[in-house]
């Protein structure tokens, strides 16, 4: 029987069972080509929980599959005391519960690098593609080890060492990946941060505008003629509060960034750009870096005194806040950028 995936995780998310996409359906996600016949899912298996999964799959005749004929979920066991793992098949195909995840951890374990992305039109947790990889090499049998393998070449795709990682007293500045989906709703939603952005960013923010966004925007075109690094503290290196993006073409800017609003008048934009902007000068060849910003945004015009940039206009622009229609256009030179550098800091 053909699993019916759209069905089955519907149901479960639409009954608030709490649960992360696991095993063959996660590393298709993640775009492997091997075709899984199951639904694999790591869960806490607590009485509240199992209540709201046996909710879930009332309609559609649950079984233990691999027990001594196949009871019907919905009343047996009547204690879930001792039990770890579910074995079910359903009118929609099989269901796997596990409470632990073979060289990875339980559910607070894997909750911890999880992320979470729309499933037909559902937000679903779905394991994190490093831990997906560990789990697929310790089961070491030779399909998993295949599909280990391909989950391995699409994350180092994904991850583009075209995109260098640095570092700086305070922070780490990487590729952005689906990793970060949450950190980044979490600090970027928020109209004090994309108010002085283009109005081509949308207002009010799309539910899965940042999902879309790194899918189909960041991910295709990361260490081509872009390159998006999003910045973390060293304190709290898995937490994304704020983004860089470098592009070839200027339009006519070649540099764009925001920073979470509990970040701001710490120095740390000024801190991020700078490794970016030797960057595109020494390694990209770029000649000089066109930047811009709001007319009024004084803070962000402060980063580019600092480091060098001559403002050469101003310009009609239209952002998300309508109160503002005028830009300021900056040039940054190499040598202006070095000159900088030697000059004593302020």
């Amino acid at each position: 029987m053909k699993t019916d995936f759209k069905l089955l995780l519907s149901k479960l998310s639409e009954n608030d069972f709490d649960f992360i996409v696991i095993g063959g359906f996660a590393a298709a996600a993640y775009g492997s080509s091997f075709v899984t016949s199951d639904l694999d899912v790591c869960a806490i298996l607590t009485p509240d929980n199992i209540e709201k999964l046996r909710n879930a799959l009332a309609g559609i005749h649950p079984l233990h599959r691999i027990a001594i004929n196949k009871p019907s979920f919905l009343d047996t066991p009547k204690s879930i005391e001792g039990i770890n793992n579910l074995y079910l098949q359903t009118d929609a195909g099989i269901l796997d519960l596990l409470s632990n995840v073979t060289g990875v951890g339980d559910f607070k374990e894997l909750s911890k690098s999880c992320i979470e992305i729309k499933i037909y039109g559902h937000k679903c947790k779905i394991i994190s593609i490093e831990d997906l990889i560990k789990a697929k090499l310790a089961l070491t049998r030779p399909k998993d080890l295949e599909v280990a393998r391909e989950l391995e070449l699409i994350h180092r795709k994904t991850e583009n060492k075209l995109v260098p990682t640095f570092y700086t007293d305070r922070l780490i500045l990487k590729a952005v990946s689906l990793q970060d989906t949450s950190s980044y709703k979490k600090y970027f939603v928020n109209y004090a941060v994309i108010s002085q952005l283009s109005s081509s960013v949308p207002w009010p923010y799309p539910e899965d505008g940042v999902e879309w966004f790194i899918n189909n925007i960041i991910l295709p075109n990361q260490g081509k003629d872009r390159w998006v690094w999003g910045i973390y503290l060293k304190e709290n290196p898995d937490e994304l509060i704020g983004v860089v993006d470098l592009w070839r073409k200027g339009v006519p800017e070649h540099r764009g960034f925001w920073l979470g609003e509990p970040f701001w008048g710490k120095g740390l934009m000024t801190e991020a750009v700078e490794p970016i902007t030797e960057f595109a000068f020494n390694h990209l060849g770029f000649e000089e870096l066109i930047l811009s910003n709001a007319l009024g945004n004084l803070k962000s015009r402060r980063i580019k005194e600092k480091a060098g940039a001559e403002m050469i206009g101003t310009r009609e622009a239209s952002f998300v806040d309508p109160n503002l229609t005028q830009a300021e256009t900056w040039r940054l030179t190499k040598d202006n950028w070095l000159k900088s550098k030697k000059a004593p800091k302020s």
